[in-house]
């Protein structure tokens, strides 16, 4: 059987060659826990040091071993990040205390929209803000949203179906700038999954306190990830475990630690610190490649989300006219989604939220993720299958030429 072409890679990339290289010794030779006291787990507490230092210089932090922390992936960090503000609440605290005001918006993950309900139901204070038909999240809304009791904001950088990437860092000056005129600390958390590895992160130029990824999002190895957690001066951030046991990670994620997992982490790291850039060139043209081709061929087509602010790797097309199974059924030989994976075959909430969601059931939403190892040949394949597709369903369901 032919195997399919991937261009799913916001759902998760392949791991790349160089990494499971790495990774093979911690599986029969450099096996021990890194916990123990002799050779096998020291061999084990190094590697995992250098691989806590090498996530550090891809975000850009500047003390591995008190900001790093490892967990089994963004959506972890995303509850360890957002649960710590609720952590002191309980249903009789809440009567006297000062309930944390929460800002999110209605297009982020569900791992976060989830969160932030959760900590809503433990006492919290939320706000969602509405972002605008392209998906975007402003310095301004974020600000003006701002109460004297608001602790947290909490944002993706680039948005995992439209591609839409947020000024981050405009939005984490802004925040800081009103937090020292108010004399209020409101902390800013990021859910950096579909960033990571593909665009420049600088936690420190970005104002940002709390930062969340994903291994698997950029050539690392599935179930590992980490949270990033300010540990500079007066600005110390201190979150509370979502669970607690042998007391690893600083107490803040027990557990024995996944060495194999997180070496694949940290040299995944370290490549993409080296290669994003020329990653980013390069995925960058084939991505404006096939918007080009397929609006240069098609009429009525929408790209969805921001044209310029938009990651490197992300194309989501509606095409109107087209339905779905139609359409999939024509790029069989091409993986890629109709709609997040995470959540399955259901309606995106993200277009819904910027109203791009057809209620039609011939307008056929896919969206592409390419990656490192994606080929130019191979986009040029796709563009040779997709377009006549398309032009043949509308000929089949009427009123296209």
């Amino acid at each position: 059987m032919k195997k399919p072409v991937y261009f799913d890679n916001h759902a998760t990339t392949a791991v790349d060659p160089r990494v499971l290289a790495v990774m093979l010794p911690t599986f029969s030779e450099t096996y021990g826990n890194p916990e123990s006291g002799h050779p096998f787990g020291w061999s084990a507490r190094l590697l995992v040091e250098q691989a806590r230092a090498q996530v550090a210089i891809l975000v850009g932090a500047t003390d591995p071993s008190k900001e790093i922390v490892f967990t089994a992936g963004a959506t972890e960090s995303i509850h360890l990040a957002i649960s710590s503000q609720t952590a002191s609440l309980t249903a009789h605290q809440t009567l006297g205390t000062v309930r944390p005001h929460i800002i999110t918006a209605n297009t982020e993950h569900h791992a976060t929209l989830e969160a932030c309900a959760a900590a809503e139901r433990a006492g919290a204070e939320l706000t969602i803000l509405q972002a605008d038909k392209d998906g975007l999240i402003t310095p301004e809304q974020v600000i003006a949203a701002v109460k004297p009791n608001t602790t947290l904001v909490t944002l993706m950088h680039a948005n995992n179906e439209i591609g839409t990437i947020h000024p981050i860092a405009k939005i984490g000056k802004a925040l800081r700038v009103h937090g020292k005129t108010h004399e209020q600390e409101i902390l800013f958390h990021v859910d950096a999954a579909q960033t990571a590895g593909k665009h420049e992160i600088n936690v420190d130029d970005m104002s940002i306190d709390l930062l969340s990824l994903s291994a698997h999002k950029f050539h690392g190895p599935k179930g590992v990830g980490a949270l990033y957690v300010k540990h500079t001066g007066k600005r110390s951030v201190r979150i509370t475990p979502l669970f607690t046991g042998g007391g690893q990670e600083r107490g803040l994620r027990s557990g024995t630690l996944n060495v194999s997992g997180i070496v694949g982490l940290g040299h995944a790291s370290e490549l993409a610190a080296d290669e994003h850039y020329a990653d980013r060139a390069r995925l960058t043209g084939l991505r404006n490649s096939i918007i080009t081709e397929v609006e240069s061929k098609l009429k009525d087509v929408k790209l969805n989300g921001h044209r310029t602010e938009r990651l490197c790797n992300n194309i989501n097309f509606t095409f109107k006219g087209v339905e779905q199974d139609q359409l999939m059924f024509a790029l069989k030989d091409f993986a890629y989604s109709a709609a997040s994976a995470c959540v399955g075959p259901t309606q995106s909430h993200v277009l819904a939220a910027i109203g791009a969601a057809s209620q039609s059931p011939t307008d056929a939403t896919i969206r592409i993720g390419l990656s490192r190892l994606t080929k130019a040949e191979e986009v040029s394949s796709f563009l040779r299958v997709l377009i006549p597709a398309v032009q043949n369903a509308r000929e089949i369901s009427g009123g296209y030429g």
